[in-house]
């Protein structure tokens, strides 16, 4: 159990950091209409650059707490595009469209079956 809290951890971490980096890539790429807005440009790549970074990093520490590569992927996968979806809806007013809602769906059914499996497994 504490193996899975760990992976767990690691999983929600690196897709926070994954969605945040691309939070800044997609800040440092606005177009800002005041004097020396490039400083927030560089501001926002540099930021962005060291979260996908830690994103790595943290990646792999999931991979190496977890038993299944597959699990770990999917954990981060998950928390990445779910706290995307977060930051689109609070900071750029966007709505998810059906076609997104219904991956995400596929993703969460995917990560159910997985522990289901484990879960049957371990039984036996």
């Amino acid at each position: 159990m504490n193996r899975l809290k760990e992976n767990g951890k690691y999983a929600f971490l690196a897709g926070f950091c994954g969605a945040t980096g691309s939070l800044f890539g997609k800040l440092s790429g606005g177009y800002y209409e005041y004097e020396n807005a490039w400083i927030l440009n560089i501001s926002c790549f540099i930021t962005m650059i060291l979260f996908n970074s830690t994103y790595f990093y943290i990646f792999l520490k999931a991979l190496q707490a977890s038993d299944s590569s597959l699990r770990a992927t999917l954990l981060i996968s998950t928390s990445n595009y779910l706290i995307s979806a977060l930051f689109g809806v609070l900071i750029f007013d966007e709505g998810n469209k059906l076609l997104w809602v219904c991956g995400i769906t596929m993703l969460l059914i995917g990560l159910v079956l997985l522990q289901e499996e484990k879960s049957k497994l371990k039984s036996n």
